[in-house]
């Protein structure tokens, strides 16, 4: 089965992960696309994701018990935080338990990416877990959503999403072994 889906344009990653994740898909089975349509944060928020961002889904396959979850999502963000600050340059910080914040030349906080984790399973053991991100790298803010930019608007550059997509990755496979 193929393990890395990239889609163009897609509705959102985080609802096709699910339907692989159900269909049987292993562990590290990636959708990213370019645009999203119909993105999903918590609380089931809607937004549209424009081009120039990092959107992805990892799909992965638990050994630990569903009362871990909670640690899990806080370990998630926080290795998300400081590998997006590594990997940019930005000054990151986490603002539990699912966004990342970019610190703005004016001096304030704005937020750069987000998390969304699901899981299905039992009460005793996890079937799967999907882990999606949305990053904003080299995209255009929307007007209504003053408390958010770009790592490249803060930067004042591009930011290679390939790089910075590889590096999260191989930063998830790490953390993801020492589980």
């Amino acid at each position: 089965m193929k393990r890395i889906h990239h889609y163009k344009t897609i509705r959102s990653t985080q609802t096709r992960a699910r339907e692989l994740a159900d269909a049987g898909a292993p562990a590290w089975t990636i959708i990213r696309a370019d645009r999203q349509t119909g993105g999903r944060g918590r609380m089931d928020r809607k937004f549209s994701s424009k081009t120039g961002g990092l959107y992805f889904t990892v799909l992965l396959r638990p050994r630990f018990k569903p009362t871990s979850l909670g640690q899990f999502s806080l370990k998630t963000g926080r290795l998300l935080t400081r590998a997006l600050g590594e990997l940019t340059g930005a000054k990151t910080k986490v603002k539990e338990p699912n966004d990342v914040l970019a610190l703005c030349s004016d001096g304030r906080w704005r937020k750069v990416a987000g998390i969304l984790i699901e899981a299905s399973g039992g009460s005793n053991s996890l079937d799967w877990i999907i882990i999606g991100m949305g990053i904003n790298l080299n995209n255009e803010m929307p007007l209504g959503l003053p408390h958010a930019t770009s790592i490249g608007l803060i930067l004042g550059k591009r930011v290679s999403n390939e790089r910075v997509y590889r590096g999260l990755t191989r930063h998830l496979r790490k953390a993801w072994e020492r589980l």
